[in-house]
């Protein structure tokens, strides 16, 4: 592409305001309270991550129980 188109590009994408948004408070699903405290909400975060594969891969069941085999 030209430098023009790029400018051009650049110069439409530029146009939108660009926001963010992020909570105030995070609901901690392990004991239902609330939390406004960054570091608390990052380590939500974090515990749901670090964990979400394996409750996922233990609801699985094994191949005996699905009759493929």
């Amino acid at each position: 592409m030209t430098a023009k188109v790029w400018k051009l590009i650049n110069t439409l994408t530029k146009s939108q305001v660009k926001t963010h948004s992020y909570p105030n408070k995070l609901l901690n699903p392990i004991n239902s309270l609330h939390t406004g405290n960054p570091e608390k909400m990052a380590n939500v975060f974090n515990d749901y991550f670090v964990t979400v594969g394996k409750h996922n891969a233990n609801s699985i069941p094994p191949p005996s129980a699905l009759n493929i085999l």
